[in-house]
């Protein structure tokens, strides 16, 4: 009996590997940048996912605008998607002064005019307006992090999945 369940783990885990390659799903992300918490991440599959929330963490392709300059930088390469949480979503308002970003007249993190290598980059200052099917994607644990603070709103359309934390790795 015992060998015939191994046999069946066996197979249904192959039965699983199957399913998420057909489906090119992958149900673990690990983040190691200092934008969000460091850590191993599971992906939502997309059946199982309502709609997205303010605070929700989400995998998303960055518009092709943006992506070149990313790209050129190494921030990404051309396969990356961005992990960051949703800060704002259609009918809010987020402001950049010189200092920090705020949504809703609430403040959320600090802002930067340099990457973590002193090369410039520019904030989209002033007042703007979260359109119909876009959000505002912040990574929280760093200014620096290139995110809507410093590219605006992207398409929901380009969230690829949300995801939850499994295991935050802390620092030293």
């Amino acid at each position: 009996m015992g060998k015939f369940k191994a046999n069946l783990i066996c197979i249904l885990l192959l039965f699983l590997l199957l399913v998420f390659n057909f489906f090119e799903y992958t149900p673990f992300t690990i983040n190691l940048s200092p934008s969000v918490p460091c850590g191993i991440y599971f992906v939502i599959p997309k059946i199982f996912q309502a709609d997205y929330q303010k605070g929700d963490m989400v995998l998303f392709e960055v518009p092709v605008t943006i992506k070149q300059f990313m790209i050129q930088r190494e921030y990404i390469d051309k396969n990356t998607y961005l992990l960051k949480q949703i800060q704002a979503l259609e009918g809010d308002t987020y402001y950049v002064d010189n200092k920090a970003i705020y949504v809703n007249d609430e403040y959320v993190g600090d802002i930067s005019t340099r990457d973590s290598l002193g090369r410039s980059i520019i904030p989209q200052y002033g007042k703007h307006h979260v359109n119909k099917g876009y959000f505002l994607p912040i990574g929280l644990n760093n200014k620096n992090s290139y995110d809507g603070r410093y590219f605006g709103e992207v398409p929901i359309k380009n969230i690829k999945n949300k995801v939850i934390p499994l295991i935050i790795f802390t620092g030293k």
